[in-house]
């Protein structure tokens, strides 16, 4: 099992760009104040983008549960927000634009009720009281 999670780390790595890869690290290493190869809670907290964010805690409690992050963790994490970001950036402009999220709501939401519909019809004609004829 190791050595697949190995495997797959490495091919996230390779989405990076070496320039990448070293920008991420050396700003891991220096939120790492324990110096002890993982990031706490507090170091987060002290990423000022999430300081002032109004939900920078429930960010941290939803990407890093257990409140501490090895740099494996951050490269997965890193990868994964990218994906995400680049589903809203519809322009490709390194942007998100209000447009572009109720675009991307929107969608979710006509693919949400397309594939309700049919359960929700069928739930309905089960559990409806017959009419008086």
């Amino acid at each position: 099992m190791r050595a697949k999670k190995s495997s797959i780390f490495r091919s996230l790595l390779s989405q990076f760009s070496h320039s990448q890869i070293t920008r991420l690290y050396s700003r891991f290493h220096s939120l790492d104040k324990g110096e002890n190869g993982a990031l706490s809670r507090e170091d987060f907290q002290r990423i000022p983008e999430l300081a002032i964010n109004p939900l920078g805690d429930r960010i941290i409690n939803a990407f890093f549960p257990e409140g501490v992050a090895t740099f494996n963790n951050i490269v997965v994490f890193s990868y994964f927000f990218a994906v995400a970001f680049r589903l809203y950036d519809l322009d490709r402009d390194d942007k998100i634009s209000r447009d572009e999220l109720l675009q991307v709501r929107e969608s979710c939401l006509m693919y949400n009720r397309k594939a309700l519909h049919p359960a929700l019809t069928r739930e309905t004609k089960e559990h409806s009281v017959p009419s008086e004829q």
